[in-house]
């Protein structure tokens, strides 16, 4: 998720294993929220993990909206196993500006997905709260030693491999590529509306609030036709490391696009954090995952800097 906007949660969760029809895939585990009716949905997909001194395995948040990649402070100070792996590490000084976190991270080795990564800077986090889990972080496309990430919504399983042929082969879909560019260091797409565009926005796979979350009130008011003030008493609020966020979701007036890919009408979200409006530089909004549940692959090729989409069905127009 975009750290400096909507952050990862530990809610309750749930761990569900899943079948792997290969190799090279390595099923995924989810994050389930409950809901106000007592049902549960998906919240955020987990990566297996191993660090080298440790044979246990832990779990990681799978996060593309995140600039850098973060360990959870608290959860491993209270892990006597993993304390001491990380008080022999190195440590690695990180960029500033960001949220709830210590002025110094690790240089981290170890395994995620069934693929090995060495010499990782990973950003320690401090908000989230002391407890027994093994989530113990999330990471971000620059966490992965391969360029090439697929994460496949349909059977919940992810590849990291080295070129997108190697993935190809082994699914049914059809892929559509669309070029994405680099802002903030975060894959950006623009979408459009009837071939207007409706500007930049992360592809990202934090982000569970909503389809899809815009930044500029007047554009959200554009794209579903309500005012706030049809949402009174009725925003979805969320808590998320340290700071509140109040939304309002509708569906979307016409059909959202990437390119000549559409995703339909999506619910979009307008949030405002500590009741101040959400700003980030050359980014409109953010593409969610909760639209990609159950029907969709996804594709982030890093390397050639496009992001391929496959739906289990042809999506209506």
């Amino acid at each position: 998720m975009r750290m400096s906007c909507i952050k990862y949660i530990l809610p309750l969760y749930l761990l569900t294993a899943f079948p792997v029809s290969g190799a090279e895939w390595t099923s995924a585990q989810w994050v389930w929220q409950k809901q106000p009716d007592g049902n549960f949905s998906k919240r955020s997909m987990l990566l297996p993990a191993h660090i080298v001194g440790s044979s246990k395995t832990y779990y990681f948040n799978l996060d593309t909206g995140a600039e850098i990649s973060l360990l959870f402070k608290n959860i491993i100070s209270s892990n006597p196993s993993l304390s001491k792996i990380f008080d022999n590490s190195s440590r690695s000084s990180v960029p500033s500006g960001f949220l709830y976190t210590m002025n110094y991270g690790f240089i981290v080795n170890g395994e995620i997905a069934a693929t090995k990564f060495s010499n990782k800077a990973f950003l320690l986090q401090t908000s989230i709260p002391s407890m027994k889990t093994d989530i113990i972080g999330l990471v971000g496309l620059n966490a992965f030693s391969v360029p090439v990430l697929t994460v496949d919504y349909i059977k919940d399983r992810v590849a990291l491999t080295n070129d997108v042929s190697e993935v190809e082969d082994d699914l049914p879909q059809k892929i559509s590529y669309e070029k994405y560019t680099y802002t903030t260091g975060l894959p950006a797409i623009n979408i459009s509306t009837m071939g207007k565009s409706q500007g930049q926005y992360i592809l990202d796979t934090g982000v569970s609030i909503s389809d899809a979350v815009v930044f500029d009130l007047s554009s959200w008011k554009k794209m579903t036709g309500r005012e706030l003030s049809d949402f009174r008493n009725k925003k979805i609020r969320d808590y998320t490391l340290g700071r509140f966020f109040d939304c309002v979701s509708a569906p979307s007036l016409l059909n959202i696009d990437v390119g000549s890919i559409t995703l339909g009408k999506l619910t979009i979200a307008y949030c405002l954090r500590d009741g101040i409006p959400i700003r980030e530089k050359g980014i409109d909004g953010l593409i969610g995952i909760p639209s990609f549940f159950g029907k969709a692959i996804i594709i982030f090729d890093t390397k050639n800097q496009k992001i391929g989409f496959a739906f289990s069905e042809e999506q209506k127009k």
